[in-house]
């Protein structure tokens, strides 16, 4: 091989090396380092040479290896709008057929106010007088960072640490706590977190109530201070978990301060009850057969305490959610409102329990109960108005922790009164084309329009259902919406939920959201009409509602025996005695 051919295979050979190289940048993002304020804009971009089409894959870094950014894969990396989260470093790699090649870095560094982290260490939580307790806040921000903790709103002389410290809680420390941390560029506010003050378990009474079939039913209460029979007081009675009994209750999980936050000091200051919780025989595996005997407690209590006819309140929890469902169950009429904490209960009697208010709380973490979705659906289907908090994170037992200390579900439970319509907050209110439970019509659409009140929180959506043709859509509109036209069914009543979604659970550092709901049953105007034909027998016709009819006769309005179970209008009736009632059920 000659010199000439030589140079030539070496000159092919520098030529298929430069082709396969990687990319070349020949301008780097810049600049190298910048910082900004809150709210700026930013933008970087890179040059670069290389074989065939080139890629772009912006990268940012904070404490983590690089990470690829979404959608980031031109030339340029635009960010607007920054925020303290966005301060990192920030690299672009460029990729051709031969390979890759990463920019150099560039850190942005962006100035504002502090943020604040949601904690399990701020947050609200029931305390024994006399024990400890602290919050602590977890923030971050551009330079040095203060700190001011306040009390039901007011600033607490001396309290500029990180963490609010009590060696002995005391009834005068029952209250909201938040703190406001700042910086040089502005500072943030932490939502409020409760701190309530229970009394000890020696205050607690130890009763037995027997029942009409002699069966023992153990129970504690706490009347309020000061309690005087010529007051009436509200009462609310609780049923406890799977974990207690009589002999455990007042060291378990049932007497825990979560349990207890209606009887807190504060609260019996302000709105004194008495507190009762059922519980358990000792040895007894769990709560079947005890919701009969437990309904009978009731009448017992009203018989020997003063009470407040109006405002008689039920809750349970976990494997106590069922027993309390039941009593409330076998004598509707007798409750304000109820409230459940990751438990459920029959869906099949849903349907019975419609005109008693709700609030139940679950965790989407809970594996120990996965049925209340259901339960509340089933509910709100039947006509039930509930909220319905899920918590997105926490373990079955600090959901339930969580849910009796939530402030808004304890301030909305005692504000209901039994055979009044709710107006407590949060609330979904229809008022077009009615504000009443029922609306006749012969068109075969409806329009609904109303207003959400959500106690200052974002309210993120509003929805319709019709539970009867299985049809669902969104409202225009939050706080104040309309469902535009639904379709209503033609051959039965017409059941349409409205539900807000409100972007809370009162508990930031668990997530979740809160959901609440009207419904609204639409059917046929309704008439009817009795013409005697002889002596004895009438001539029952009506128009309206649906089939199938349900003719029925009572001689005092009390008692209601069936006539005919699929009757057609007009139906010859008849009696002997000197005065009937009728009535005609439809769908």
């Amino acid at each position: 091989m000659n010199m000439r051919q030589v140079q030539f295979i070496i000159a092919l050979l520098e030529v298929a090396r430069v082709a396969s190289a990687a990319p070349t940048i020949t301008t780097q993002p810049s600049p190298p380092t910048q910082t900004v304020s809150v709210g700026a804009n930013v933008a970087y971009s890179v040059t670069a040479t290389g074989s065939g089409t080139l890629s772009y894959q912006w990268q940012k870094r904070t404490t983590a290896p690089y990470a690829n950014i979404a959608g980031a894969t031109n030339a340029s990396l635009t960010l607007s709008n920054v925020q303290a989260a966005d301060s990192a470093n920030y690299r672009v790699v460029v990729t051709d057929s031969a390979g890759s090649t990463n920019s150099n870095p560039v850190t942005l560094t962006v100035n504002g106010p502090p943020s604040i982290t949601p904690a399990t260490t701020l947050q609200h939580q029931a305390i024994t007088l006399g024990a400890a307790a602290s919050f602590t806040v977890t923030a971050s921000g551009s330079g040095t960072l203060t700190y001011q903790w306040q009390k039901n709103g007011a600033d607490i002389v001396g309290q500029t640490a990180a963490t609010l410290s009590f060696a002995s809680v005391q009834e005068s420390d029952e209250a909201d706590y938040s703190v406001t941390v700042t910086n040089g560029f502005g500072s943030v506010t932490s939502e409020p977190a409760r701190l309530w003050v229970v009394p000890p378990t020696s205050q607690y009474v130890t009763a037995n109530f027997i029942s009409s079939t002699s069966f023992r039913l153990p129970y504690f209460y706490i009347l309020p201070p000061g309690y005087s029979a010529a007051q009436k007081y509200p009462l609310w009675v609780y049923f406890h978990g799977a974990s207690d009994t009589e002999s455990t209750f007042v060291t378990g999980s049932g007497a825990a301060g979560f349990s207890r936050v209606c009887a807190s000091y504060a609260r019996q200051a302000a709105d004194p009850i008495i507190a009762v919780y059922v519980t358990r025989q000792s040895g007894s595996a769990n709560w079947n057969g005890y919701a009969p005997h437990a309904a009978e407690l009731i009448p017992y209590l009203q018989t020997n305490f003063s009470v407040d006819a109006s405002r008689i309140y039920i809750a349970g929890q976990s494997a106590g959610g069922k027993p309390a469902v039941d009593v409330v169950t076998l004598t509707p009429s007798t409750y304000a409102g109820f409230m459940i904490c990751d438990g459920t209960g029959d869906t099949a009697t849903a349907s019975s329990i419609t005109q008693v208010p709700l609030w139940a709380v679950w965790s989407q973490g809970d594996t120990v109960v996965t049925g209340t979705p259901a339960w509340v659906q089933a509910y709100r289907t039947a006509g039930g108005r509930a909220v319905f908090t899920q918590f997105a994170t926490p373990s079955h037992v600090n959901s339930i922790t969580m849910g009796f200390t939530l402030p808004a579900a304890v301030d909305w439970l005692f504000a209901q009164r039994r055979a009044m319509a709710s107006s407590a907050a949060p609330l979904v209110s229809i008022v077009t084309p009615t504000s009443d439970a029922v609306h006749k019509t012969t068109a075969t659409s409806v329009s609904l329009a109303g207003s959400v009140s959500a106690l200052g929180q974002t309210v993120s959506s509003v929805t319709w259902t019709n539970a009867t043709t299985g049809t669902s859509g969104s409202a225009t509109g939050t706080t104040a919406w309309n469902s535009g036209a639904i379709a209503l069914s033609s051959t039965q009543s017409s059941r349409v939920l409205t539900t807000a979604t409100l972007d809370t659970s009162w508990a930031p550092a668990y997530g979740g959201s809160t959901t609440v709901n009207s419904t609204l049953i639409v059917t046929k105007p309704f008439d009817s009409n009795l013409i005697r034909q002889s002596a004895n027998s009438y001539l029952l016709s009506w128009t309206g509602g649906y089939a199938p009819y349900r003719v029925q006769t009572s001689p005092d309005l009390a008692t209601w025996t069936d006539v005919s179970t699929n009757a057609t209008s007009p139906l010859p009736v008849s009696t002997s005695a000197t005065r009937a009632f009728y009535r005609i059920v439809g769908q």
